[in-house]
């Protein structure tokens, strides 16, 4: 039994064997990317946090200290605090809504000054409270097996001029097509 090729044969079997070795050189190169991204670079560091700051009814408080430990927490100062993370100081008294830590819950909290002491604390509903917990402040992060720091973040806390430029650098059109450009294939193939 003759196996005849003929030219429409040999350009089905040539372009098979492209399709093969190029699935293959995908599926190589997917799984590069992937173990590079699925490794340390996504880790959670170790933390290592300061003291919490507790204010109970009694202590001893400096104002200038308080408020700069507000601003390392990244508390922001509102006339009429309505969501965690908001404070408003005046006329020695402290009203701050608590993002919650540990056994302390989240909410508005009044805390009144006299003397540089607290004197009295009381929840959203009036009622007086022991004591109030601040967060600790995050000192630093480590990812153990490259020794380094990272801070990962969130879309909307990404700068626009960092993806202004990645964008003029990288893809201009990113946002134009669906993820793939068959033109910046094409030219990176060539």
């Amino acid at each position: 039994m003759k196996i005849k090729l003929t030219l429409g044969s040999l350009g089905i079997i040539s372009l098979i064997i492209v399709f093969i070795v190029s699935a293959a050189v995908v599926a190589v190169i997917d799984s590069r990317v992937t173990n590079k991204l699925d490794g340390v670079l996504w880790t959670i560091p170790a933390k290592v946090y300061s003291r919490s700051l507790d204010l109970a009814e009694g202590s001893k408080v400096n104002k200038s200290n308080l408020m700069r430990e507000l601003g390392m927490l990244s508390y922001s100062e509102n006339r009429s605090p309505s969501k965690p993370g908001e404070y408003t100081y005046k006329k020695n008294k402290l009203r701050i809504f608590l993002r919650g830590y540990q056994d302390q819950k989240s909410g508005l909290f009044e805390i009144f000054f006299k003397d540089r002491k607290v004197t009295k604390i009381t929840n959203q509903l009036g009622v007086s409270e022991d004591l109030v917990q601040l967060e600790p402040i995050a000192i630093g992060g480590m990812y153990p097996s490259h020794m380094e720091d990272r801070i990962l973040l969130s879309w909307p806390q990404v700068p626009t001029i960092l993806i202004d430029t990645i964008l003029s650098v990288e893809d201009q059109n990113f946002f134009n097509h669906n993820g793939i450009s068959l033109r910046s294939i094409f030219r990176a193939f060539y």
